[in-house]
């Protein structure tokens, strides 16, 4: 949940899933950056993942991972907050399954 009371995107572990997303190289500084914005440790912590790239080759990344306590059934984003993450499915060229799939998430639940 949001500050604002509104849902925000989060990853959860389900081995039979799917997350589209885009990595990108970060300095330890940078680090500390997205740590400071995404709230570590109180809103968000850091989750080691395993990433299957587009050449077929594997990375070890970070993710930022909703504390279970912020978690909470019925959140809805805030409309723009989903046209910013649509925006972003876009820009980076993701599947089209993938921006239909966010679009129907997020207004199934406004």
């Amino acid at each position: 949940m949001g500050g604002d009371g509104t849902g925000k995107a989060n990853i959860v572990s389900d081995q039979d899933a799917e997350v589209w997303g885009v990595a990108y190289l970060c300095s330890p500084e940078a680090l500390d950056e997205l740590d400071q914005a995404e709230g570590v440790p109180d809103h968000y912590v850091r989750r080691s993942v395993n990433v299957a790239l587009d050449n077929g080759d594997f990375l070890n990344a970070i993710a930022y991972v909703a504390n279970p306590n912020k978690l909470a059934e019925g959140l809805k984003p805030s409309p723009e907050y989903l046209q910013y993450v649509l925006r972003g499915i876009r820009y980076h060229q993701l599947p089209e399954s993938q921006f239909a799939l966010v679009e129907e998430l997020g207004r199934r639940t406004l």
